[in-house]
């Protein structure tokens, strides 16, 4: 009992200590992330947090199931039966957006760009962490001019617009020719520097 009393702490007169429940440890699912700020969040925030999560969740799925969810191929210009899609056709119940100058279907192209642009924001995202890091990490320690001269090419990066910077990106890397992947490191690339 004695080692019991020397462990408590107290204040003479204070009996809110003893009224203090300590809740039990939180359940692992309250401890993720993303439910522990929405759990925390208020009002406005809370309903844009919700939305955002939303929305991104849409895409992500978007991305994920495009196989499923296209009528056709990101690129297919003829149905099943080898007949071409017609050109500027308005929204039927075969191109339920319609189609492109091309023949391309609009609905498929735009399920098939989820995909795309998911990859450009994960490769925009990594490239942001290791290029701001690394050059956070030789700014702070080096400083002085280094870090001078590391801040005014930032701000010449934020002067160019960036879909002029994407553009150059994108010739810069796929040498003139129009490719996937050069578009896609092309944006991620203008978002990392934006």
């Amino acid at each position: 009992m004695a080692q019991n009393n020397a462990d408590r702490v107290t204040v003479p007169e204070d009996e809110r200590l003893d009224d203090l429940r300590v809740s039990a440890r939180p359940s692992l699912i309250s401890r993720i992330p993303l439910l522990k700020e929405v759990r925390i969040a208020v009002g406005w925030q809370k309903g844009m947090l919700v939305t955002g999560l939303l929305i991104s969740a849409f895409f992500l799925l978007l991305a994920i199931f495009a196989p499923a969810i296209a009528p056709y191929g990101y690129a297919q210009l003829k149905d099943s039966h080898g007949v071409a899609f017609p050109t500027q056709a308005p929204p039927s119940a075969r191109h339920i957006w319609g189609t492109t100058v091309g023949g391309f279907d609009v609905f498929s192209r735009t399920v098939w760009g989820a995909r795309t642009a998911i990859i450009a924001i994960v490769i925009a995202v990594v490239l942001s962490i290791f290029v701001g890091v690394l050059l956070g990490l030789v700014s702070g320690y080096f400083g002085g001019w280094i870090d001078r001269v590391l801040v005014v090419i930032a701000d010449a990066i934020y002067s160019f617009p960036s879909l002029l910077l994407a553009i150059l990106m994108a010739i810069m890397i796929s040498g003139g020719q129009s490719s996937l992947w050069g578009g896609i490191l092309a944006s991620g690339i203008s978002i990392t520097m934006v």
